[in-house]
């Protein structure tokens, strides 16, 4: 016994001589006889993981959009990415149709030759938005024989309140269809500009305002479809804030429906002009050239930074000269097959000092004295320069020489 506690005295006096100022001490533990109950317990140890906040997971599915860097468009594969986010659970459904049903017209340009994803073509989405109708509209509506879908009592979404993008010449083509056997036959057009109307105030109502907007007129559409809209103040609180406007420009009554667009938009930032109507004697012409009525859609605008113009020819000198009224703020210009013949050297665009890129794809009789003006602007900001052409155009070689200043991009 005696020598039992000589040991452990031995022991206690090896151990205090390892303490030293300032060094802690460390016993070993045996491993072997730590227990499961031992180690440190967990708030969500047997619980689910958790959950997301919803504003990081729709930051999440955002990124999942993978947008271009000049468009507010989603990619082809954001689609079916947030459609099979929708499955997960209530919280990642309710972030997933925020973003999906912001631009639900995209579905339809996206889905045209995949017949497995016709279940969200554009007529079932027009149905959609009628069963959320009121009950004074469904019944006048009701009155003029409109048949109209029946509302659903249990809607989980509200759908309409997401809508930020509209494509109106989807949305009509879609109405027509819907209540018409065929684009050939002779529809009443009052079935249509009624209908029309009830969505315009639904969304008025529920979804507030618009940013982006697509006016394309088809191939049996009147304009005066077009104009039902734009001349009723009733909704000039959805159309005021568009920024991002896109006109294809192959319109039958052209005078007016421009005029329209430049009172009823000037807040626009992003400009895409499409198709604009070719004159017959245009060349030399200079009541053309510098008269046109779709000149002043740019003219009235406040701050825009963007403009896009694709298929275009022979109003390209009123164009430039329209593009200087917004020197100021303009940064980016792209053509995309456009016909430069008979056009007037580029002082408009030498003028835009705060010019950050150009780019020409496609487009053809682009000469050295139109560009000559560019070139001896001098423009500081200017950083991206793109020329494409396709193998049977020839190229121009004052301009090739302006992009070669860019070698980085």
């Amino acid at each position: 016994m005696f020598r039992k506690k000589i040991g452990l005295a031995a022991q206690v006096i090896s151990a205090s001589s390892k303490f030293q100022k300032g060094v802690a001490y460390i016993p070993r533990v045996n491993r072997s006889t730590l227990l499961i109950k031992q180690l440190p317990s967990s708030r969500y140890l047997g619980k689910p993981a958790p959950e997301l906040v919803s504003d990081i997971l729709d930051q999440i599915f955002e990124l999942l959009t993978q947008p271009s860097d000049d468009d507010i468009l989603y990619s082809l594969q954001a689609y079916p990415n947030l459609f099979n986010c929708m499955l997960v659970n209530k919280k990642w459904s309710q972030s997933a149709v925020k973003i999906l049903y912001r631009h639900p017209w995209r579905l339809h340009r996206l889905y045209t030759l995949r017949t497995t994803d016709l279940a969200y073509d554009r007529c079932k989405l027009v149905r959609l938005y009628l069963t959320m109708l009121d009950r004074d509209q469904r019944r006048v509506l009701l009155e003029q024989g409109i048949n109209l879908p029946a509302p659903e009592h249990t809607q989980m979404f509200k759908y309409a309140t997401y809508l930020r993008c509209l494509d109106y010449g989807v949305m009509l083509e879609s109405v027509w269809t819907i209540y018409s056997q065929s684009h050939y036959t002779d529809v009443p057009c009052e079935t249509v500009k009624l209908v029309i109307r009830a969505l315009l105030k639904l969304f008025s109502v529920q979804a507030g305002s618009l940013t982006w907007l697509r006016f394309a007129p088809m191939s049996f559409s009147s304009d005066e479809m077009y104009c039902e809209m734009l001349e009723d103040n009733e909704f000039n609180a959805l159309l005021r804030p568009v920024e991002h406007l896109v006109l294809e420009a192959n319109l039958g009554g052209c005078k007016k429906l421009f005029k329209i667009f430049a009172a009823n938009f000037r807040n626009v930032r992003n400009l895409e002009l499409t198709d604009l109507p070719r004159s017959r004697k245009w060349i030399g012409d200079s009541s053309i050239k510098y008269h046109t009525d779709f000149t002043t859609v740019i003219e009235s605008q406040h701050h825009l930074q963007s403009l896009t113009l694709k298929e275009c020819s022979g109003y390209l000198s009123a164009i430039i000269a329209a593009i200087q009224s917004q020197s100021h703020t303009i940064c980016h210009l792209k053509f995309i097959d456009c016909d430069f013949l008979g056009c007037e050297p580029w002082i408009g665009l030498a003028k835009c000092r705060k010019l950050v890129s150009i780019e020409f794809i496609g487009c053809i009789n682009i000469s050295g004295s139109m560009v000559a003006p560019l070139i001896d602007a001098g423009l500081t900001r200017l950083k991206k320069v793109v020329v494409l052409y396709r193998i049977d155009q020839k190229s121009c070689k004052e301009l090739l020489n302006l992009a070669s200043l860019y070698p980085s991009i």
